[in-house]
């Protein structure tokens, strides 16, 4: 049976034919419930083992299977004599796998196979995974009120082992010395020593071990004779032999079915603990084909091409080439460091695609002021003064000046203007300001700027610098392609000069020396969407544009952090298309422009995209002695995979999901978002196939509709001016991205074995480690094959 059962895990890893997740349905028969439902008459579970398949050929139900006996008994007794039909053959029937006295599985045969004196073999399996427990080893506190590194969702420690604690007699501090050991060592240290070099910790620590996890697993939660360290550490919230039974339920002493789920239901005033906790869980970074998954802070401009092929990957659909292309540049230039100022470019399909790459840099303002002497003649005189003026904001303040002049440059493509002719100005921007005004000044017509801005001036008499149908753009220099004035430049921000009429108010009309402009609203996140005014104004150059002011709610936050990712669910921030090219209208919206984790057919990509990667921390965290090398016993093993202590959110309880950083907070009801997500993942989508479905739960989303700017935690970067945008949506989903997973690597499995239907038994615990498969070839690890005595 283990072998069968190893070989059903050797076939379920991506890569091997198997699918992605790991949840109790269709896909993966052999993987049981963690605990029942109650649906209001009796108590069920909603999927049970069948491993061999022995109950799926024979017609027996594994899905919703009610855990009363046919003859309404209240337990299932230890031993049991076993019911054939009248055919010979195996009845259906309830058995109890793990050996508390409930049943979870059914009896089955094990065909082609017979004792010593041709005695059939029956046998009750349960496998359930231990990915859905909270790992006592990993997990720590959260405290929403800590410093940001304690609640930003990027360390296992954030998941709330302290609310577990179901007395004050035992404090999450006892715990976390009994596994530091003598090491006196900080938060901070246990995590990197100890967490992620788990199979191989600093000698000075003490993580609970294999022994302890046997406890918790003695058959679902029934307390054994043996005492280990963890219950000694915890005796009254795991450990008192005066609150845990030590024997299975067997009906008497009024112990039925109520009060067995009286003892492990999360609503009960003081539960069990034991089915919610382990000490051994893994899942692996590796994607659906079974490669390690990409790290979004391990990308830069040399790398793209992979990047790109990663997320093309993911995007399994060929009208997504464009949006693939979009993200890698993107990705790349939002998180490669302030010292990284060029545009990431690549080139895939005969067409090149830029990054978005800070510093942001707008055309905010155009301007022009005019002066006819008298004494000219014809309706435009050649001796019109003329100057003109672009001003350029800044609206980030973090970000640094392009006071570099052969990186940026305005370009006026007057091609189809009277008479053509082209314009090129070096940016040289100085002084630490919000605005840079290019002026093409004539004394007689003056065209004030604030002092406050930066300027450069370049004389002008009587040229033309821009007309109508002129486009003026913010060019910057890249490492290849080209951009509107040629050679290699690309346009970040671009306007095509209005006509008089389209504008009105004397705009590009002789005047009497009236200074007119247009300005764009820049207001705080507006600036990506290119609104412009529709009447001309007073120019206010080097100032804000207070004359023009939209008054919609759309607000697009357009900034590349220039830092890395804290949690892998923030790549909701990046742009999916190119928004220096794109033609904008003023209904635009992040929708529009974002990678919208929402959407389902964009939501596998978190099945390819990790911000957690052992093999970047520098520590040899399986022990193998190997350090980012290869590992030559497996030469396709680069890199470390394994994460422990993550949650499976296909198979954890509400409970358990409910000590995900922030899950609780803001709940109308106890763990309303982690029920919402137990309900919508077994009775809508039958199981999450990758973290991003966790979007279409909606009581993930944090902020309510016109709910306003989010003041604080856990938004980052709160307030910040953009109430209800997708940052603010997707916050709670960002903090526990990194601490959930949809797919698990240990198991354990409850066997209990006996020969002919009325012969002698046997029960065995196996915990099944498959952290270490990765081709059909390989290997499960039997962590524990440990026998279950008798109850006393």
């Amino acid at each position: 049976l283990i072998a069968r059962i190893s070989r059903e895990l050797v076939l379920d890893v991506p890569g091997n034919g198997g699918e992605y997740y790991d949840y109790p349905g269709a896909n993966d028969r052999w993987l049981a419930s963690l605990e029942p439902y109650d649906d209001g008459i009796t108590y069920r579970w909603q999927q049970i083992s069948d491993v061999t398949g022995f109950l799926g050929a024979n017609g027996f139900e594994v899905e919703d299977v009610s855990i009363d006996p046919p003859d309404l008994r209240k337990y299932i007794n230890d031993y049991l004599v076993i019911t054939l039909d009248l055919g010979g053959e195996l009845a259906e029937q309830l058995a109890d796998a793990d050996g508390d006295g409930i049943a979870d599985s059914k009896w089955i045969e094990l065909e082609d196979m017979t004792s010593a004196k041709g005695k059939r073999i029956y046998a009750a399996v349960r496998v359930i995974d231990n990915g859905g427990m909270i790992n006592v080893n990993t997990a720590y506190d959260f405290d929403p009120l800590a410093s940001r590194e304690w609640i930003d969702g990027s360390s296992l420690m954030q998941i709330d082992l302290k609310e577990v604690v179901e007395s004050t007699l035992d404090t999450i501090d006892e715990l976390h010395d009994e596994r530091t050991g003598d090491s006196n060592s900080t938060l901070a240290d246990y995590e990197r020593d100890c967490i992620w070099r788990i199979e191989d910790p600093n000698i000075e620590y003490l993580p609970f071990d294999i022994f302890d996890e046997v406890e918790l697993r003695n058959r679902y939660f029934l307390n054994s004779p043996a005492t280990t360290r963890l219950e000694e550490t915890w005796n009254h919230t795991i450990g008192d032999f005066d609150k845990f039974k030590r024997v299975p339920y067997d009906g008497t002493g009024g112990y039925d079915y109520d009060h067995w789920w009286e003892a492990i239901s999360q609503l009960a005033t003081q539960p069990d603990k034991r089915h919610f906790l382990t000490t051994h869980s893994f899942d692996r970074i590796i994607d659906p084909d079974g490669a390690k998954m990409l790290n979004i802070n391990d990308v830069n401009s040399s790398n793209v091409g992979d990047v790109y092929q990663t997320i093309r990957n993911a995007l399994d659909d060929p009208n997504l080439d464009d949006v693939a292309a979009q993200l890698a540049v993107n990705l790349v230039d939002y998180c490669d460091g302030p010292n990284e100022a060029e545009v990431t470019v690549y080139t895939v399909g005969g067409r090149t695609y830029y990054g978005f790459e800070s510093p942001c840099i707008y055309i905010s303002e155009l301007a022009h002021r005019w002066l006819v002497d008298p004494a000219g003649g014809g309706p435009i005189p050649s001796d019109t003064f003329r100057s003109y003026a672009v001003e350029l904001y800044k609206p980030y303040g973090e970000d640094a000046e392009p006071n570099n002049s052969n990186q940026w440059r305005l370009f006026i493509d007057n091609s189809s203007a009277s008479p053509p002719g082209n314009e090129v100005v070096d940016i040289d921007w100085v002084d630490d300001a919000d605005f840079h005004v290019i002026r093409w000044h004539n004394p007689s017509v003056e065209l004030d700027v604030d002092p406050a801005a930066s300027s450069f001036d370049k004389p002008n008499t009587y040229n033309k610098i821009f007309d109508a149908g002129s486009v003026i753009s913010l060019e910057r220099r890249i490492a290849g392609g080209g951009g509107g004035g040629g050679g290699n430049w690309v346009a970040v921000d671009s306007l095509v000069v209005p006509r008089a009429s389209d504008v009105g108010g004397g705009w590009l009309m002789p005047r009497d020396g009236t200074a007119l402009g247009i300005q764009r609203d820049i207001q705080l996140h507006k600036c990506i969407r290119r609104l412009w005014s529709g009447d001309a104004y007073t120019p206010t150059l080097g100032e804000d544009n207070d004359d023009y002011r939209t008054t919609d709610s759309i607000y697009i936050q357009a900034h590349p952090a220039d830092e890395e990712f804290t949690n892998v669910g923030e790549i909701g921030r990046l742009f999916r298309e190119d928004v220096y090219g794109r033609t904008w209208s003023d209904t635009d919206t992040e929708a529009d422009v974002r990678l919208n984790l929402a959407t389902p057919a964009l939501q596998e990509i978190l099945n390819y995209l990790t911000r957690f990667d052992p093999s970047s921390d520098g520590i040899d965290n399986d022990g193998d002695g190997l350090l980012n090398e290869s590992d030559p016993a497996r030469p396709e093993e680069t890199f470390e995979f394994k994460i422990p202590g993550r949650i499976n959110i296909n198979t954890a309880p509400w409970y358990v999901l409910g000590q995900l950083p922030w899950i609780q907070y803001g709940d109308s009801t106890y763990c309303e978002r982690a029920r919402a997500i137990c309900d919508y993942r077994d009775n809508t989508a039958e199981g999450f196939e990758s973290i991003g479905e966790l979007m279409e739960v909606s009581e993930i989303g944090y902020c309510a509709s016109d709910s306003g700017d989010l003041a604080g935690f856990p938004d980052l970067t709160a307030p910040d001016g953009a109430a209800d945008d997708f940052e603010e949506r997707d916050v709670i989903f960002a903090r526990v991205s990194d601490l959930v997973t949809v797919r698990s690597d240990v198991f354990t499995a409850y066997i209990l074995v006996r020969i002919g239907i009325d012969g002698p038994q046997k029960r065995v615990i196996a915990i099944l480690d498959r952290s270490n498969v990765y081709s059909s070839g390989d290997k499960v690890k039997v962590a524990v094959l440990h026998p279950v005595p008798d109850p006393r």
